[in-house]
């Protein structure tokens, strides 16, 4: 039946959701805290670690990456990934979870009774 088929594949879909926000918020926390900002002078990428401040009040921190630190520059890139990517699961968790609750068959015998 076309219903199971397909109520299937969004359970298997939320499932896997869920998965992978698991896996993200574990590798997350083993992530530096910051951002990566690069700037473009005299034709060299440079790249900072921008690193927010732990008290109110007081100026976040910019720190240059020299090339000596390529995996900062790659940790950061990964933080960036994870972070968007889980502010997308966590939505689509939230409307595939509506429909798995809301979803009603369509049956034209149980209409008919």
């Amino acid at each position: 039946m076309i219903r199971n088929s397909v109520i299937a594949a969004i359970e298997d879909d939320y499932e896997q959701h869920l998965q992978l926000i698991e896996q993200f918020r574990g590798e997350l926390a083993t992530l530096p805290i910051g951002t990566l900002h690069s700037r473009v002078n005299k034709g060299k990428t440079r790249y900072y670690h921008y690193i927010p401040s732990p008290a109110p009040g007081v100026p976040a921190r910019e720190a240059y990456i020299n090339k000596s630190q390529e995996h900062l520059v790659e940790a950061l890139a990964r933080r960036k990934f994870i972070e968007k990517s889980l502010r997308l699961l966590e939505k689509n968790i939230k409307i595939l979870k509506a429909l798995l609750d809301e979803y009603t068959t369509y049956d034209p015998e149980a209409i008919i009774l």
